[in-house]
């Protein structure tokens, strides 16, 4: 199953990151979804095997993609939100809020077809 995924954020060009002496961490993926194996192509998505999933920091910088990303974060929320971003005929749109600040931050997960978009506020 490929997915033609398209980013859509603002990025502030003053936090770039400096890579030097960083570690890389490579991702393990996890088969807790047949439609999704831990051994498909890197450009087929997989869930993320958050047991040794390690955050970007200034010491490690994780090889993370973002097709891993998202069908990772819609198995976490449940398996049937995974399944209708999978297996949906139709359009999905999916929307994650945090609305404890002021002017929240939401992100938006959309699906047709094989196309997937992801956009920030």
């Amino acid at each position: 199953m490929n997915f033609h995924i398209y980013f859509s954020t603002y990025f502030s060009t003053s936090k770039l990151l400096t890579v030097n002496s960083s570690t890389m961490h490579h991702i393990q993926f996890v088969d807790s979804v047949a439609e999704l194996p831990s051994t498909a192509p890197p450009d087929h998505p997989h869930i993320i095997d958050l047991t040794t999933f390690k955050e970007n920091d200034g010491d490690v910088i994780t090889d993370i993609k973002l097709q891993d990303a998202i069908v990772t974060t819609l198995h976490q929320v449940s398996n049937a939100t995974l399944d209708k971003f999978l297996n949906s005929k139709e359009a999905v749109r999916i929307e994650f809020a945090v609305k404890s600040t002021p002017g929240y931050n939401c992100v938006v997960i959309m699906r047709e077809g094989s196309k997937v978009l992801v956009s920030r506020n």
